[in-house]
């Protein structure tokens, strides 16, 4: 069914955000955000009528005008070293080098830096109602239901992290070390054994 199939397109370029017609191949600009906000790091959208997006310490969003165009409002100015913006059911997850905020697009409340530590840039994977984040030392996996719990809990609630496991790369350093010393030993027993044995002759 054609119908289902989006027919624009929207993508970032700098401070700027063009609108691509898959039907026509025209591509238009949009909207263009102030030079003070800073270039825009990443966008999120599910309608061409409202469109997040994130500079490296804001999160906005552009509502498109009845008339003609967008109109930018800031939700949050507050925000540091942004890098993504990714789409979990009616949240958007908002991860950066300092951690990772959640917008609640039902009821437009930031739950601001509910996991704090270093995120990588794109580094996520989804599967079903389950996302999983990477970070420079392993990653997070948590469901959106397990978000409602942390943005709406008032206690702060402890996550989980994955951390590489250390027997994977010790364990084979361990037993090359342990067969390097068995030939050694093996080795020196054979000479001594040798010579005891040419000695023995003469």
């Amino acid at each position: 069914n054609n119908s289902d199939k989006p027919q624009e397109i929207i993508f970032i370029q700098n401070r700027k955000i063009y609108n691509y017609n898959l039907i026509n191949q025209k591509v238009v600009e949009v909207f263009e955000i102030d030079n003070e906000l800073g270039p825009i790091r990443d966008i999120a959208y599910s309608d061409l009528g409202k469109i997040y997006l994130v500079t490296l310490d804001k999160l906005l969003i552009l509502k498109k005008n009845v008339t003609k165009g967008y109109s930018a409002e800031i939700i949050d100015s507050n925000l540091v070293d942004n890098h993504h913006l990714i789409w979990l059911k009616d949240k958007l997850l908002i991860t950066s080098n300092a951690g990772m905020s959640v917008f609640n697009t039902r009821n437009n409340i930031l739950s601001k830096f509910v996991i704090k530590d270093e995120f990588n840039d794109k580094a996520f994977y989804q599967n079903n109602d389950s996302i999983f984040l990477g970070t420079p030392s392993g990653y997070y996996s948590f469901s959106n239901s397990y978000l409602d719990s942390l943005t709406n809990s008032s206690i702060p609630i402890e996550t989980e992290k994955v951390e590489p496991i250390a027997g994977d790369y010790k364990t084979p350093f361990i037993i090359t070390s342990l067969l390097l010393f068995a030939l050694i030993f093996f080795t020196v027993y054979q000479f001594r054994n040798h010579k005891e044995l040419k000695v023995n002759q003469l």
